[in-house]
């Protein structure tokens, strides 16, 4: 066992365990904290003493370990025993959060549930997942985890999910493995975010007070990717509302996002809303605007191949 320092801005820390396919590192606070915050690395963190969330816990105080994987593996080295044989120790009896991104958001669900973790999962996706890469059976042999999330140990908290529904990929993903296990999990839509929600978030300032709040433990109403200045913001809203069956409220979304900056996707998610509420002559408008709008982009890309 090592003690590492890694600089002025993230603490001495302690290796708990190291291979050449993951490593388990913790970061104690600067005072003890009630909580203990387990990340995971993402696709493209590789092995690493620090990385996903650790510099951004051990800024609000809280104890932290970071368990990152070779890229190549993703964290399917790692079973949950092993985790738990690590964590545990550190955690005495601590309340423990798990958080993630991409893999490292699959990693959170997955091991998270055997810790008795508050999950915190953003874009849920193992690319070389059966689920996800055809399942075939290399998939299947390789994966050296329980395939199903609702077959592996299961935390007693309902966690938190956050995804683009528009992303087949992660949508397909969640709906398969992640909410069969948990189907009663706070669940999350950041329409047009892509699989990128985190970085999206970070790039709009919008991320820090988020997680700040979920480490606390208080459960969003929303989560919010962009300010009201954007035009994806009311996109969102205009989605959410459009869920929960508000056409109208989601139809005057749909038109402000459209004032901020016109995108097929609002025009067509306007139209229906027009076609629900039976607004004939909204549906009119808001279809002879998308063609004007169409004419306009097809010919600016004509002119600039000519350019």
């Amino acid at each position: 066992m090592f003690i590492y320092s890694l600089g002025r801005n993230v603490s001495d820390h302690q290796v708990l365990s190291s291979t050449q396919q993951y490593r388990i590192v913790y970061h104690p606070a600067k005072t003890r904290s009630d909580k203990l915050i387990v990340t995971f690395s993402p696709k493209n963190e590789t092995l690493a003493d620090a990385g996903f969330g650790t510099k951004f816990a051990l800024s609000l105080g809280y104890d932290t370990v970071f368990v990152s994987s070779h890229h190549k593996v993703m964290h399917r080295a790692l079973d949950i025993e092993t985790l738990e044989s690590f964590v545990l120790p550190i955690a005495d009896r601590r309340e423990i959060i798990a958080y993630g991104a991409s893999a490292g958001a699959y990693a959170a669900l997955y091991f998270g549930g055997k810790l008795n973790a508050k999950i915190i999962a953003f874009s849920p996706r193992h690319p070389v997942h059966p689920y996800l890469s055809g399942e075939t059976q290399k998939s299947f042999d390789d994966l050296n985890h329980i395939l199903d999330l609702k077959d592996a140990p299961l935390s007693k908290h309902k966690p938190i999910i956050v995804f683009d529904p528009f992303d087949k990929i992660d949508a397909n993903f969640t709906n398969k493995w992640a909410l069969p296990a948990y189907p009663d999990a706070h669940v999350y839509f950041a329409p047009n975010a892509g699989h990128g929600v985190v970085r999206r978030m970070k790039e709009n300032g919008t991320l820090k007070p988020t997680i700040t709040k979920m480490f606390e433990g208080i459960i969003p109403d929303a989560v919010t990717v962009w300010d009201e200045t954007h035009h994806n913001h009311h996109y969102a809203k205009g989605f959410q509302a459009a869920q929960s069956g508000d056409d109208k409220r989601a139809a005057d979304h749909f038109q402000t996002a459209l004032t901020i900056s016109e995108q097929l996707s609002t025009y067509y998610a306007l139209t229906q809303c027009a076609q629900r509420l039976g607004d004939t002559d909204l549906e009119t408008k808001t279809k002879l605007a998308s063609h004007r709008f169409k004419k306009a982009r097809h010919a600016a890309i004509r002119q600039s191949k000519l350019a």
